[in-house]
């Protein structure tokens, strides 16, 4: 296959972050970084990887950013971080979060909306801070079920 961008890996780390769905026992292990990335995908062509919050704690949010720069920097194929972002307070909440994570490379944002009542991504303030986003020019990743599906077009700066 030709040079492609793998845009959503996962790193994770339970001895140091929490990640709630970890909490259970997990066939994923305790620990899945950089180094298990690279053996995984040792004979792939990609050009870029672009890493994923996990799903952390959202207290845990800034330390895992800083924890997955520390990890990637200077990694040549390295294309940046989508983060956890607090959506549903508001496009000045969210901007104050993506300042205050001190990490260079973020390149969006993701709220998992899917454990919420169908609804939240509609709301004038998510729907704010989706377009905040885009001004900045960061993506937005969206993470629902299907019975939010029709709030998802709906989330965006359009409504």
């Amino acid at each position: 296959m030709p040079g492609y961008v793998d845009a959503h890996v996962h790193f994770w780390d339970t001895s140091n972050l929490h990640y709630p769905w970890l909490d259970d026992p997990t066939p994923f292990g305790a620990r899945c970084g950089l180094d298990d990335y690279r053996v995984a995908t040792a004979d792939d062509s990609r050009d870029l990887f672009v890493v994923v919050e996990a799903d952390v704690y959202h207290r845990d949010t800034a330390a895992e950013a800083r924890w997955v720069t520390s990890m990637c920097d200077g990694e040549p194929d390295y294309g940046g971080m989508v983060v956890w972002a607090p959506m549903d307070l508001g496009a000045s909440a969210v901007l104050r979060h993506l300042d205050d994570l001190g990490v260079d490379g973020v390149r969006g944002a993701r709220r998992i909306v899917q454990w919420d009542p169908p609804g939240l991504c509609t709301k004038p303030g998510f729907v704010e801070a989706v377009a905040t986003l885009g001004a900045r020019d960061l993506t937005f990743d969206l993470c629902l079920l299907p019975r939010h599906l029709d709030d998802g077009p709906r989330s965006g700066p359009r409504g």
